[in-house]
């Protein structure tokens, strides 16, 4: 979470560590799109309403266990079940 929202708003760019790319040769910066960051927005509350939530938790969790991240592949799934117009129309 903590990459994602600070001091409660969305941020406008997340860094991808270097650990977590695919190659691992360096980190990247990705710039977050504003309706992204309104569907974020959107999530991250739902999310603080539904547990306590700190730095450390993943916007995106699993069903299996507290506080695990969604696989690779489940995200490739999510992504490509929708497109983006249709994200945002369910996020509001």
């Amino acid at each position: 979470m903590g990459d994602v929202s600070q001091h409660g708003h969305i941020v406008d760019a997340i860094t991808v560590a270097r650990r977590y790319m695919k190659r691992k040769s360096e980190g990247r910066t990705v710039v977050v799109h504003a309706d992204a960051q309104a569907a974020l927005q959107v999530w991250v509350t739902q999310l603080c309403q539904m547990m306590p939530v700190t730095p450390q938790t993943f916007v995106f969790q699993n069903r299996k266990g507290a506080n695990q991240p969604i696989s690779t592949v489940q995200a490739w799934k999510i992504l490509h079940e929708y497109d983006a117009e249709d994200l945002c129309e369910s996020a509001l």
